[in-house]
């Protein structure tokens, strides 16, 4: 693998059915946060072929990297009182490293032996290095929280656009798939709250706060922490508050 140390971009490469193939990583951003997706898809391709002779790009995704506040990885009991649960996470990009580091600790805490990086990554480590951090990220949870549910935008939608609407019961996330068919559900995101942003490149809902997913067809968790699917809602909802306008 390799990776730069500028605009963070990271290379390895892939044996496909076809032949050669690479992996390319970059344009990162927070979850929800990001802009158009598809304009990050692109300067990443852009990017590519200025280093790479590529012949076609046939696949994009994207996915998550959760990082520690103090960006030290969480590995070690759940909590202080746990007796046989575990986590490790918060590799931030670098599981081929850290998760062998997790299995080696994680396999001399439950066989009781002393083990020298088990403080270091001990998930309730007290760290103030991260607090400033952790004070910056609060106040953008509590912004989007607030500020998100005050946007008004119109439900005219064309093909593969969502947006979030107002409806009488609250918000609604409104989605035209690509054979025109209209997709309702509940704009609020099922873990903590907060409103939920569309992500046009996978026509999904993507929650600012903390990082969930949802399907823009079905309302399905696509990614954690929320668990439940959204609600559906009724299109005859925004209809009401057309006329009431």
């Amino acid at each position: 693998m390799f990776i730069n140390v500028q605009r963070t971009h990271s290379l390895r490469s892939y044996e496909g059915e076809s032949g050669p193939m690479a992996i390319v990583v970059g344009e990162g951003h927070p979850v929800g946060e990001g802009g158009d997706t598809r304009a990050r898809y692109q300067r990443l391709a852009d990017w590519t072929r200025q280093v790479l002779p590529v012949a076609e790009i046939t696949h994009h995704w994207s996915t998550h990297d959760h990082q520690s506040i103090d960006h030290v990885p969480y590995i070690g009991r759940l909590s202080p009182v746990s007796k046989h649960l575990y986590v490790a996470t918060g590799f931030g990009g670098w599981g081929m490293t850290t998760g062998t580091v997790a299995g080696l600790l994680l396999r001399d805490l439950i066989l009781g032996r002393e083990n020298p990086w088990a403080e270091v990554f001990a998930p309730n480590r007290v760290n103030l290095a991260g607090t400033r951090d952790l004070m910056r990220l609060t106040f953008t949870i509590g912004k989007h929280w607030v500020g998100d549910r005050l946007r008004r935008q119109p439900p005219e939608l064309a093909i593969g656009e969502g947006k979030v609407v107002a409806a009488t019961h609250g918000q609604i996330a409104l989605y035209r798939d690509e054979q025109g068919e209209m997709h309702a559900h509940s704009a609020t995101c099922t873990h903590m709250g907060c409103v939920l942003q569309f992500n046009g490149a996978e026509k999904s809902w993507d929650c600012p706060c903390h990082g969930s997913r949802f399907s823009a067809i079905d309302g399905r968790v696509l990614h954690g922490p929320a668990l439940e699917a959204l609600a559906r809602r009724e299109l005859d909802e925004i209809e009401e508050v057309r006329k009431a306008g």
